[in-house]
């Protein structure tokens, strides 16, 4: 972040002005001191959120095997069963056997997952063959991320946290469990989980000096980062996602995604700033 901060510096300093593909919907007293500071040095803060594109690249499997899974998959244990688990198109676990434990645990306890995964590196064996011998599982090198979040049986978004996936996810309406790593990551994990409610986080699977510093989020006791704590905290979790917190993690999610989702609407807020840049700088 210190990098793109000192690259970005001279833009900032020469800009007329700024887009923030942010909503005072998501983040409002953020939004409003960008806006008061922008405007102090006599310069234009926008907002324009959520920005993203439909999907128009193919899978490995077709379309149809994917859904055929996703609707046996309900089915067999009913809507919003099912945890999407991706991290991106280019990014992965530093620790690949927190990430088998995570899965493991989650075969174990019968809860259907498709797991999304970049083609560099190669999947590890041990996670390949654990859901090639599941009934309930499906990984692929691509999958059509907005389509499977939008399918009732999927319940809950396993992500990373990037921007992206961050937006497609509340714009899908689907809790997330962030699994952060970097940059911009462990704050879009915060604002969820945090000041909305509406998304939780693991914890144990953390790694470095850094990212296994405070806070611990809701762990009572301070994290030990090994793999069976790693089993233990998601076997919590699974718990967790069938109770009464679960559903009010969810209800939150609901309504956040109902109001990101008008924005561009008419009168929405994204709308009007769009057009408040465009009269700006284009007219």
């Amino acid at each position: 972040m210190a990098t793109i901060t000192a690259i970005s510096q001279p833009f900032v300093t020469e800009c007329e002005g700024i887009i923030c593909t942010s909503s005072s919907v998501l983040e409002p007293e953020t939004n409003a001191a960008g806006k008061k500071i922008w405007e102090s040095a006599g310069k234009k803060w926008f907002t324009a959120f959520p920005v993203t594109l439909s999907e128009k690249a193919e899978s490995q499997k077709s379309d149809g095997e994917i859904f055929a899974f996703l609707d046996r998959m309900q089915s067999r244990f009913g809507k919003h069963c099912l945890i999407y688990v991706s991290f991106g198109s280019v990014t992965w676990p530093a620790e690949t056997d927190k990430l088998f434990a995570v899965l493991e645990t989650l075969v174990k306890n019968d809860t259907p997952f498709i797991l999304a995964h970049p083609d560099v590196p190669e999947l590890p064996t041990d996670i390949r063959s654990l859901i090639d011998g599941s009934e309930i599982a499906m990984a692929l090198s691509w999958a059509p991320q907005q389509e499977i979040l939008a399918h009732k049986v999927t319940g809950w978004f396993m992500t990373h946290g990037g921007w992206n996936s961050t937006q497609e996810g509340i714009m899908a309406r689907v809790p997330m469990i962030f699994w952060p790593y970097s940059a911009d990551q462990p704050v879009n994990a915060g604002i969820l989980v945090l000041n909305h409610k509406a998304a939780l986080e693991l914890i144990e699977v953390r790694t470095t000096e850094w990212g296994q510093r405070k806070p611990y989020r809701e762990l009572e006791v301070p994290p030990t980062y090994t793999t069976k704590a790693v089993r233990a905290e998601v076997g919590r979790l699974l718990e967790r996602l069938k109770g009464p917190g679960g559903q009010v993690v969810r209800e939150n999610a609901l309504a956040l995604g109902d109001k990101v989702n008008k924005l561009w609407e008419q009168d929405g807020e994204s709308r009007k700033e769009l057009l408040d840049f465009l009269s700006t700088f284009c007219s």
